[in-house]
């Protein structure tokens, strides 16, 4: 029984990107040219929660994109669903840009009231202002808080130095979120800018290339896990399941509950090799199956593994 899975006893959380659509295409994107077809339907997407939540007993459930709220039904299924099961954080990661009507603006801000989303982060900052109309995150901002969920919205910025840093970017970031002053909401963390997708291309001259850390093993920097105790579990809006970077099943071919009682990683040769012998055995492992990946390429061990694993079949 999936139950008894030893490789994911850890796991609470589960991230579901519903769409990687977006009406934005900021310089900071992770995804970058990496966007994947389809959409997460409603039932589809509430259906997987309850299988991994039944198996994992779940603490964190998130929805975020591309833009999320332009698949809202899938958004609120899934908060919905995570409310039902008592699942106790119940995120949403939005640029509040998904329309330019007023009405549906509103309408939505209700919906998501009642699914039951109890943290809104909303994405402000310079990135997003570049092609996205602040004025308009602003009004759903409002919105959030006339349909009674102020008290769970909170600003979102992307960082690409830090909140005290005098670059451009930052300086401007600060100004946008100076805006949404009058409505009270505070301020989160927010993220940094990391060296992948579009900030690859566009912010280059940002980040210092270094050689590619061949001890580097996973779990020891941020957003990485070992993938024989992962924490979280992601799906794909073409129903791939993955644990960070490698797909483990596709929802559209097999139930959740089949994906995760099949996991181990000890199976999959390049999973195996990263778990054994860290990225040197990760590109040996990768050419024994015809995948070709050049350290030199690449600006993390993140990035070259998300590369190989892309391409396995």
């Amino acid at each position: 029984m999936n139950q008894r899975n030893p490789y994911l006893k850890h796991v609470k959380r589960l991230e579901f990107s519903v769409t990687h659509r977006c009406r934005s295409r900021c310089a900071h994107c992770a995804l970058g040219p990496d966007r994947l077809d389809g959409e997460l339907l409603p039932e589809d997407a509430a259906a997987a929660l309850e299988a991994v939540d039944r198996a994992c007993a779940l603490e964190s459930v998130l929805t975020f994109g591309g833009e999320p709220l332009l698949c809202v039904p899938t958004v609120c299924a899934v908060h919905q669903q995570a409310e039902d099961r008592s699942i106790p954080r119940r995120q949403l990661i939005t640029s509040g840009c998904f329309t330019h009507d007023k009405a549906l603006r509103e309408h939505t801000a209700d919906r998501l009231e009642a699914s039951g989303v109890n943290e809104i982060l909303l994405s402000v900052d310079a990135f997003h202002t570049e092609h996205l109309p602040i004025a308009e995150q602003y009004a759903f901002a409002r919105a959030l808080c006339e349909a009674g969920l102020g008290s769970v919205t909170v600003l979102h910025p992307t960082w690409l130095k830090g909140p005290e840093s005098r670059d451009p970017y930052d300086a401007k970031t600060r100004a946008c979120l100076r805006r949404f002053e009058s409505l009270r909401l505070p301020v989160g963390v927010g993220n940094r800018v990391f060296p992948g997708g579009n900030a690859r291309i566009y912010l280059a001259d940002y980040f210092q290339r270094t050689p590619l850390d061949a001890g580097f093993q996973c779990g020891t920097a941020a957003y990485t896990e070992r993938l024989d105790a992962p924490t979280s579990l992601a799906v794909d809006p073409d129903g791939s399941v993955r644990v960070c970077g490698f797909v483990i099943g596709n929802l559209h071919r097999e139930a959740m509950a089949d994906i995760l009682g099949g996991y181990n990683p000890n199976r999959q040769p390049l999973m195996r090799a990263l778990l054994e012998q860290g990225i040197p055995g990760l590109i040996a492992a990768a050419r024994d199956c015809g995948i070709e990946v050049s350290p030199g390429d690449y600006d993390s061990p993140c990035a070259l593994c998300r590369a190989a694993a892309r391409q396995l079949k």
